[in-house]
């Protein structure tokens, strides 16, 4: 599966459940975890606040990503998926921080 495709799917997880959110970007970066078992991390940066993600529909963005990233094509499956949903104003606080 490639790196795009799992763009895809983050994305439309994300859009299905938050579809009144902007989506700014989808991160894709494969690697391994401790054990050397392929895994690939999924960062989603939105255009809101975190008050705007009620908990049933980030546990329902997770769930929908791994299924689909680990069924959509088993032989070719990049790992289990780390999903990260990261708030725009988070990420400039930060670099404003850091800066």
């Amino acid at each position: 599966m490639t790196e795009q495709r799992v763009r895809e799917i983050a994305e439309g997880a994300f859009r299905a459940r938050f579809g009144g959110i902007e989506v700014v970007s989808v991160t894709v970066k494969p690697g391994f975890d401790y054990y050397d078992d392929p895994m690939v991390d999924v960062s989603i940066v939105y255009d809101g606040e975190f008050e705007q993600l009620d908990a049933a529909g980030i546990l329902q963005v997770h769930s929908d990503i791994i299924d689909m990233v680990l069924d959509d094509d088993p032989d070719n499956s990049p790992g289990w998926p780390l999903v990260h949903l990261i708030a725009k104003s988070d990420m400039e606080e930060h670099e404003l921080a850091t800066a």
